[in-house]
């Protein structure tokens, strides 16, 4: 953290401990990029995004899907014009078995991997979640000890009227 040569860093501890080195990166002074989840607790979340407006510092969530071409062009076309307004976003995500083993219990499936569907909603539409439903389905990978969800279903709402449905399973 003392080095001056290193103006950046990034953060990658496993997602319940990002709030630690965060906010030593913050009054290092450094940016960072930071994986997702942000945090796995709101609370956490918010003083990590507090603290680096505080201090002036860039935080880079690690929402690659932003750099993803077929995103991005995604993106140009809906700010273009060329596609109409977004009304409806559809995203489904099959995860495998050996990514239930690796949460095992450590962190659900929404962070682990829908929170690239969220953010891409988010940018495409340029509008903020105003209400969402969701449901989880245990059964499978729960009998297996494994701790987590076989499957979620999550509807969302959004202030500028567009709807989603984001469905993610192992």
């Amino acid at each position: 953290w003392k080095r001056d040569e290193i103006g950046a860093v990034s953060i990658c501890t496993p997602d319940g401990l990002h709030l630690e080195p965060s906010l030593a990166a913050v009054a290092s002074g450094k940016a960072m990029l930071l994986e997702k989840p942000l945090a796995t607790r709101l609370a956490e979340a918010e003083q990590i995004v507090q603290a680096a407006r505080q201090a002036g510092v860039l935080l880079l969530p690690g929402h690659v899907l932003r750099h993803d071409t077929r995103c991005s062009l995604a993106y140009q076309a809906i700010r273009e014009g060329r596609i109409g307004a977004v009304q409806y976003i559809y995203t489904r995500r099959t995860g495998r078995l050996h990514v239930a083993q690796a949460l095992a219990g450590r962190v659900t499936l929404p962070f682990f991997i829908g929170v690239h569907d969220y953010d891409m909603m988010r940018w495409w539409t340029g509008a903020e979640v105003t209400a969402v439903q969701a449901q989880a389905r245990f059964g499978v990978l729960q009998a297996q000890g494994l701790g987590v969800a076989d499957a979620y279903g999550q509807l969302l709402a959004f202030s500028d009227g567009t709807q989603a449905t984001a469905e993610l399973d192992q």
